[in-house]
């Protein structure tokens, strides 16, 4: 069985000084847990990576299992294929907005009708939200620091980690083709 191509997204590594995880040892420690073609994007985490390991579920627990033994502390995993990571993209540009700031949040498991529904809902002046299926796209016309949405509150419904919407299209244009699908737009 040959190996399939998976990104992963890191969540909480690189911040302050206790949760330090440079990416050439997120590379080094996946090769030596027999992962294939590791590449990484930036320091917060974005791991593109070859595995024969099917399930989402049980890649995601392998990994954070490498990654805490290593680090000597748990870094929560959200695995997607490269084909959903154009359709996360897609999605996040499909959207009519505008806003100066766009973000994707991807979820480690896909939220219920509920939490959709309130995350659609979200009327903030300056805000606005999207709920897809393992991810939110929301964006913001002022800075993130004076934003009432943001990752946390997503976190009340699922695992999460935040990327830009530049870096979601960047990692999308270098390693969703990886699977054989392109993606759509570039954000601006």
């Amino acid at each position: 069985m040959a190996a399939s191509t998976r990104i992963a997204f890191l969540r909480a590594i690189n911040l302050g000084r206790n949760r330090r995880f440079p990416m050439a040892e997120v590379k080094e420690c996946l090769a030596d847990a027999g992962f294939t073609d590791v590449e990484t994007h930036l320091a917060t985490g974005n791991v593109r990576f070859g595995s024969r390991m099917r399930s989402r579920a049980r890649l995601e627990e392998r990994l954070e299992e490498v990654f805490e033994a290593r680090t000597g502390f748990a870094v929560p995993t959200i695995v997607v294929s490269p084909a959903e990571l154009c359709a996360v993209h897609d999605a996040a540009m499909a959207l009519d907005v505008t806003a100066a700031r766009r973000y994707v949040t991807f979820l480690k498991d896909p939220l219920t009708t509920g939490a959709k529904a309130e995350i659609d809902a979200w009327d903030a002046p300056g805000e606005g939200a999207k709920a897809l299926d393992r991810a939110v796209v929301w964006w913001l016309d002022h800075p993130t620091a004076a934003a009432k949405f943001s990752n946390a509150r997503v976190e009340r419904h699922a695992v999460a980690t935040t990327r830009d919407l530049k870096v979601v299209a960047t990692l999308a244009e270098r390693w969703g083709a990886a699977g054989g699908r392109a993606p759509t737009g570039t954000p601006t």
